[in-house]
């Protein structure tokens, strides 16, 4: 991917070594404006859609492009998988709904992680994914009994 992107003269802009500070005409800075679409549409129809999941939150075709350099970097090296995959596992057990946040909104960032964990070929099981939802639930539901 990083040769369709080199081809097509947008590798300094993804990468990040353009900036669109350093751009002192309206024209350069449209022009960048558009060049960062390109790259997120080029990211977004060449990765697998579990990965695309995990960069949409991304504003820029640089930032995309860095989450994406970031997933497949660290894939390759084993401590740092280890290290990533016991720091999202931990996030999983501790995230924790808050009473005046969307229920929706905290699954789908449970499940989001998951995702990620998957990529990282760790498997999650359905009770302890089940027992992670009903714990990150607790502090926020209310029971008959407590009213």
């Amino acid at each position: 991917m990083e040769a369709v992107v080199s081809e097509k003269g947008k590798l300094r802009i993804a990468d990040g070594t353009s900036k669109r500070e350093t751009l002192s005409t309206a024209e350069g800075t449209a022009m960048f404006d558009q060049m960062q679409l390109q790259i997120r549409r080029m990211v977004g129809t060449s990765v697998p859609p579990d990965i695309l999941q995990q960069v949409t939150d991304k504003k820029t075709g640089t930032e995309i492009w860095l989450a994406v350099v970031d997933l497949f970097d660290n894939n390759t090296n084993a401590t740092a998988k280890v290290y990533r995959i016991r720091r999202l596992v931990s996030e999983l057990w501790s995230m924790k709904l808050l009473p005046v946040c969307d229920a929706s909104l905290h699954l789908c960032k449970m499940f989001n992680t998951c995702t990620k964990l998957k990529t990282l070929q760790y498997d999650v099981s359905d009770i302890d994914m089940v027992e992670m939802m009903l714990e990150s639930l607790k502090s926020a539901v209310r029971y008959g009994a407590d009213s």
